[in-house]
């Protein structure tokens, strides 16, 4: 009888222990699974950010407005789309620079030095940049647009599709790829100076 017990005990405890394991590996496979399914959202939209940048660097190199500024100034501009970001070298007979525009959605974004060295460079090829993204909108009404880009720079004047954060010595402007660049309205106007009194 004793010996029946021992049996029947060693018996349910390997019952018992294999019971266990299969629960184990069932809880912890499903969760692996999971774990491996969630990634592929983003590495398909960092995908998308990608052709996205690589798009606005074949536009930006292959755009009228680049080719007249590097041949009336004798400077040398390239836009390159690298993983998430647009980096654009402006070279001229006395040094280089690499400006990094990083892509977050469908906003440009980039933060320069505010020294009037920089900004004169820079406006130029951030005036080319804006040009090349409304091109693609069927915006096309560059007095308009250089007009914007003017009083961008000189007043800090905020738009639907371009804007700046000004610092102690960084500037941070902002270009969004998917809005077409739009005089402000009068509405617009009195908000802004409301806000601004405030």
């Amino acid at each position: 009888m004793k010996n029946k017990k021992t049996i029947i005990a060693w018996g349910m405890l390997i019952l018992l222990l294999c019971l266990i394991v299969g629960i184990s590996y069932v809880k912890f496979s499903n969760t692996s699974n999971k774990k491996k399914e969630n990634p592929a959202p983003i590495a398909t939209q960092t995908k998308e950010e990608n052709l996205i940048i690589s798009e606005v660097a074949n536009d930006f190199n292959s755009s009228q407005e680049l080719k007249n500024l590097e041949s009336q100034e004798k400077i040398t501009i390239k836009g390159e789309g690298k993983d998430t970001s647009l980096y654009v070298t402006y070279k001229d007979q006395n040094e280089s620079t690499t400006y990094e525009f990083i892509n977050t959605g469908k906003t440009l974004t980039i933060s320069v030095s505010n020294s009037k060295e920089n900004l004169e460079k820079f406006k130029k090829v951030f005036a080319v940049l804006v040009k090349t993204t409304q091109k693609k909108l069927n915006n096309t009404n560059e007095i308009e647009i250089d007009k914007m880009i003017d009083d961008l720079f000189e007043n800090h004047t905020a738009y639907n599709a371009m804007s700046v954060e000004v610092g102690d010595t960084i500037n941070t402007y902002y270009i969004e790829t998917e809005f077409k660049l739009e005089m402000p309205t009068e509405e617009t106007n009195t908000a802004t100076e409301e806000q601004q009194t405030e």
